[in-house]
């Protein structure tokens, strides 16, 4: 009985052990979305991944700034993409091609992070105020070192 009890007790213990590393690497699923060969990358996923920094300069304003952000080509495989061109979509219906083999190992999907703005106030004596407050979700942008101003795409919210 006592042998029984043991081997049942190291069966469990092995099973728990097993368990213990089933997802822990999983990640939360919470932000804005960026789809990608139609499947949602969530923030939290985009922030999850191997950051990257590069120093670019914007083609049409000539400023040069650090960026860190995901690889796009990076973000293109685990999307399991395939094809010659991509097309990028902002949110305002601006839309992209690039050529994928055009696409430089330094280009980056960035996060920008939205605002928070007081839009209204309305003090009432004798009352608590009534704040009305403006939130601004995060949005994506492509860095695309060396390549035109019109693949620098801000607010993209799909790679297709």
């Amino acid at each position: 009985m006592a042998r029984k009890a043991a081997a049942l007790s190291f069966v469990i213990l092995g099973l728990m052990v097993m368990l213990a590393g089933c997802g822990g690497d999983a990640v939360e699923k919470t932000g804005s979305v960026l789809t990608v060969n139609g499947r949602g990358f969530y923030e939290s996923e985009l922030e999850a991944m191997e950051q990257v920094t590069v120093t670019a300069t914007h083609p049409r304003s000539g400023e040069t700034a650090e960026y860190m952000g995901v690889s796009l080509l990076a973000l293109l495989d685990d999307a399991d993409f395939v094809g010659d061109t991509i097309t990028v979509v902002a949110a305002d219906g601006y839309e992209t091609e690039i050529v994928v083999a055009e696409i430089p190992d330094t280009a980056l999907v960035v996060i920008e992070k939205g605002d928070y703005s007081v839009l209204g106030y309305t003090p009432e004596p004798d009352k608590p105020a009534s704040v009305v407050v403006g939130v601004e979700e995060d949005t994506f942008r492509l860095i695309m070192p060396d390549m035109g101003s019109s693949a620098w795409v801000k607010d993209v919210f799909e790679i297709r």
